[in-house]
């Protein structure tokens, strides 16, 4: 389908004096329309530059290569004027800060407005109705369009975000991080917002996150990232549930709702990375072809693709260290 997002091959690094530090390495994944497509993994995988990357919003000492296809269109070899075309217009974004994201001295219907006027060449009397029919729709009262974002909750701001993502109708939206540092009322809020977009099945969604418990209730698919890599790709459930990756068994049974156990170790540099599998120095099935090669990933009887020798069937069984 064209209105898929197909990134194959994405490579990016960003130059520092300490040296490059490798943010996404060598990822291919289709995100599909109409879907929620989440991202997970800890701070500092790569999640967020990667969903930054298909709007190009990337730092300036940022270098990226491969290819984001949208529409028969590398998004990565585009000008300025046309992803500026692309941008809210056809792939909105939901940031992650919304503290920082809203303008504080302007009102927030004029803020929703905004991007209609841009988009659409609205007029303002349009743009307000509009405007009024998001907020609706987004389960908030119309009185919200007059306040300034510092009258909000945080919770609010999010859902605001939301409808300034929405506002012109996206095939994609693209959410970073729409929980954090939200407590368990304010984050069933947002989770009531983004299932009433998903609802709308001509808008896909791409959801970076922590909280897992988003991610199960929102996502179709989910992809694991680790330093860079995706590690483990696969139907929300099976993913969440029946976990095949050790980083992802890890990662699930650190949640503060499943075993609370943490992980031994920590995630390896982006500057130094570890040769061979990146996830080795702290996995307990680490055999000596995980500490030499980089495994593929390699698909499951349930359908998950997993970047581990584990399920290699053609592998040689190494003694493990």
């Amino acid at each position: 389908m064209k209105e898929n997002i197909k990134i194959e091959s994405l490579n990016i690094y960003f130059k520092t004096k300490a040296g490059n530090v490798k943010a996404v390495d060598n990822v291919s994944l289709e995100l599909e329309k109409g879907k929620v497509i989440g991202l997970i993994g800890e701070t500092g995988s790569g999640k967020s530059v990667l969903g930054l990357s298909i709007l190009r919003l990337l730092a300036g000492n940022a270098v990226v290569s491969g290819s984001i296809i949208y529409k028969d269109i590398d998004i990565l070899n585009l000008n300025k004027t046309n992803i500026v075309g692309i941008r809210g217009k056809e792939i909105a974004l939901v940031p992650q800060n919304p503290g920082t994201a809203l303008n504080p001295i302007i009102k927030v219907g004029k803020q929703i407005a905004e991007g209609i006027i841009l988009h659409e060449k609205a007029k303002r009397k349009e743009a307000k109705t509009k405007t009024l029919a998001i907020i609706k729709r987004l389960m908030m009262d119309s009185s919200i369009s007059k306040a300034y974002p510092f009258e909000l909750s945080g919770g609010m701001k999010q859902r605001v975000l939301a409808a300034i993502g929405i506002s012109s109708d996206p095939t994609w939206l693209i959410a970073d991080e729409p929980t954090k540092g939200l407590d368990a009322i304010v984050r069933n809020q947002v989770y009531k917002t983004f299932n009433k977009i998903k609802k709308r099945k001509d808008t896909g969604i791409l959801l970076i996150t922590h909280d897992l418990i988003l991610a199960e209730k929102l996502c179709d698919k989910i992809a694991v990232m680790y330093a860079g890599d995706i590690l483990e790709f696969g139907l929300s459930k099976e993913v969440l549930e029946n976990p095949k990756h050790p980083y992802t068994k890890g990662l699930v049974n650190s949640q503060p709702h499943m075993n609370l156990k943490p992980m031994k170790g920590l995630s390896p540099s982006l500057i130094n990375l570890p040769k061979g599998c990146k996830f080795h120095p702290r996995c307990g099935y680490a055999m000596k072809k995980c500490f030499l090669e980089k495994p593929l990933l390699y698909k499951t009887p349930s359908g998950s693709k997993v970047r581990c020798f584990l399920f290699d069937k053609t592998r040689k069984y190494y003694k493990d260290i």
